[in-house]
């Protein structure tokens, strides 16, 4: 085994106290500057083991105290000797010369070596407000306050060099917001006696009230209330007050204590302070479910009717998230039940507010999403104003009625809802019910017998005319077709008028049904037409393009409803506003069933031209190539020499 070095021997025994060997190794020249893979020199090793002989043989031997050599952390024989707690060593450093450092100071005031400080205050020229960590900007005041040593911290504010009270770290962290963290009362009054700023902020705008909360120390937060007059009122970077932020941190956990404080709080504090985003403690509350702080905050006078910057309220919050509980609570003291949504934004998916519709109520939104019974209930009971209407124009009988949930219908309706409100389009629910081909709904309307049935919305469509035609995607099978027909017979039976014209388009009830190939439907309207002895004004009726129900059969080329149409004395030379009669439609469109060529007035029209071109029946079938509509009209007696406007014969065509 080699044999060591004098410096290795030097650093070994040094560090292990060995005053034999370290002389020895001194006798064989051992450089007693010497270091170790740690830039440590025998002196750091003797002085962090707290070998006071092996220190005083070192600096007898010409170790230089004052020399400024530093191990790998930067430390000095006094920064170790001060760390470890060996204050005789420290004191004996000082006394040689050691340089005097901040880190020294730092771990002196963390350590708590009171005398160690002392003796080096009164021995050296030291400055304690430039004993700042070059790490974290903290004084030796915060140091002392943080670690809790009480005695150190009276040095620093009654001794000869003081700290200031208010001295920050680079966090804008003072020496009262770690007293307060550490939950030292006697160090913070002894702080607020010397004129530290119980209400300062840090960087993130955190009081010392905030450092009392999270640490949940409820004796710290009632003394910084009540002894200290802290201002529970001063809001962070975000413009949250304490109440915020304890709201914020108990829905992590909600403890027995941080409750018994969050009451403390909420007496002393202003519970109706806005953050930056318009919400008070009690919106915070709701958002997080809390029946507890709920509560507390109600009890000391929190408004439940405040909106925040989105225009919400505590209530509606309450209804989005389903809580009954808290909705009960709310109501209780006076929440607005009949507030409306008035503003709303972008959203995400899990906002619970991401459900709202503008301007409508929390008797919309529980109805609308279909909420059990105890909601809307007890919103109704406690007042719930059934004639407001949505963005929409919808009340909430509207969605009642949407849903199909027609026993809630039968409800609202026995409560007051008034059924003749129109929406932004002029519709009433008759006119919905008649679009949802709903017939229970549509009788569940008429049993109000102020009703008017003939109500036109802003296109001057009545029920009837919705009723004949389809406004919905659903699929159009038997049941649903003979739902339509009921509907229909229901609102004749109730006085709706059969020769009604829309104002869009001119469109009758029949024109409609013809259009939409609702045979049925425009059998009921025939044969109401026989009984109201106007039928012909039905049939012959026409819209804005003076197409007729005929015209409109050929061209959707539906024989049935053609067939209906010609079992009357129908008129065949009633033009459209292109000129075109019902006969002129067949041949253009190829299409003359047997039933409209056997109709005793088709021979009579047979040569009839357009007023406008002058074309006859004969010419729209040769322009349309339909030969076997030609060889039909040749056969009835069209006139093949007849010319049109610009004297064109129809064979010119062929």
């Amino acid at each position: 085994m080699a044999e060591l070095a004098p410096k290795d021997i030097l650093l070994q025994s040094a560090e292990d106290g060995d005053q034999k060997r370290v002389l020895n190794a001194l006798k064989a020249n051992a450089d007693i500057k010497c270091i170790n893979e740690s830039n440590e020199t025998p002196l750091h090793l003797a002085a962090k083991k707290g070998h006071l002989e092996i220190v005083e043989i070192l600096l007898a031997k010409g170790a230089n105290a004052t020399y400024s050599s530093t191990d790998k952390n930067k430390w000095s024989p006094l920064d170790v000797a001060v760390k470890e707690g060996h204050e005789k060593i420290a004191k004996l450093l000082v006394e040689k010369g050691c340089p005097v450092t901040n880190t020294a100071m730092k771990f002196a005031t963390q350590a708590g070596l009171i005398s160690t400080i002392k003796f080096v205050i009164e021995n050296n020229d030291i400055d304690l407000a430039e004993c700042v960590d070059e790490n974290d900007g903290r004084t030796l005041l915060h140091h002392a306050a943080e670690y809790g040593y009480t005695d150190v911290v009276e040095l620093f504010l009654n001794g000869k060099r003081r700290v200031d009270t208010n001295c920050k770290d680079f966090f804008r962290t003072r020496p009262i917001h770690l007293a307060v963290q550490k939950g030292n009362i006697t160090i913070i009054q002894m702080l607020v006696d010397h004129n530290a700023d119980v209400n300062c902020k840090d960087l993130d705008g955190m009081t010392p009230l905030h450092y009392g909360f999270k640490t949940k120390n409820q004796p710290v937060v009632e003394h910084l209330l009540y002894n200290c007059e802290a201002n529970p009122n001063i809001c962070d970077k975000d413009n949250r007050s304490i109440l915020h932020f304890a709201v914020d941190t108990i829905k992590l956990h909600m403890l027995d204590k941080s409750i018994s404080i969050f009451e403390v709080l909420a007496r002393k504090a202003d519970v109706n302070i806005k953050d930056k985003d318009g919400n008070t403690p009690l919106l915070y509350a709701v958002l997080v479910c809390s029946v507890r702080l709920v509560t507390i905050l109600l009890e000391n006078k929190a408004n439940p009717n405040i909106r925040n910057n989105l225009g919400h309220t505590a209530l509606q919050y309450a209804v989005s998230q389903e809580k009954f509980e808290i909705l009960i609570l709310l109501l209780d003291y006076n929440a607005d039940l009949n507030a409306r949504m008035t503003k709303k934004e972008e959203r995400f998916k899990n906002d619970p507010m991401s459900r709202v519709k503008i301007d409508e109520t929390a008797l919309h939104f529980i109805i609308r999403l279909k909420f059990s019974s105890h909601f809307y209930k007890l919103l109704l009971n406690r007042g719930a104003d059934l004639k407001i209407c949505d963005a929409d124009g919808y009340t909430a009988l509207y969605y009642a009625a949407m849903n199909k949930d027609y026993d809630l219908v039968e409800y609202l309706n026995a409560k007051g809802a008034d059924i003749k409100v129109k929406d932004v389009n002029g519709l009433t629910l008759l006119h919905h019910a008649a679009i949802m081909n709903s017939y229970r709904l549509t009788d569940l309307v008429l049993a109000n017998k102020k009703l008017d049935v003939n109500m036109a919305c802003k296109k001057g469509n009545s029920a009837l005319h919705y009723a004949a035609m389809n406004e919905t995607e659903e699929e159009e099978d038997d049941e649903y077709c003979n739902e339509k027909k009921w509907i229909c017979l229901l609102l004749i039976n109730k006085g709706a008028q059969i020769n009604c014209k829309n104002e869009q388009n001119g469109m009758t009830p029949l024109l409609y049904a013809v259009s939409k190939k609702y045979t049925e439907i425009a059998k009921v309207i025939i044969k109401a037409s026989k009984q109201q002895a106007i039928e012909k004004n039905i049939l012959q009726a026409t819209n804005k393009s003076k197409m007729s129900a005929l015209h409109i059969a050929i061209a959707n080329k539906d024989e049935d409803i053609v067939n209906l149409l010609l079992a009357s004395d129908y008129f065949l030379n009633e033009p459209d506003e292109n000129g075109m009669t019902p006969l002129h439609y067949g041949s253009f469109y190829g299409f003359l069933p047997d039933y409209f060529l056997q109709h005793k007035n088709f021979r009579h029209c047979l040569n009839h031209q357009n007023e406008i071109t002058g074309k006859t029946a004969l010419h729209y079938a040769v322009e349309g190539n339909h030969k076997n509509e030609v060889v039909i009209l040749l056969d009835k007696g069209a006139d093949l020499f007849l010319e049109d406007k610009v004297n064109t014969v129809a064979f010119f065509f062929y």
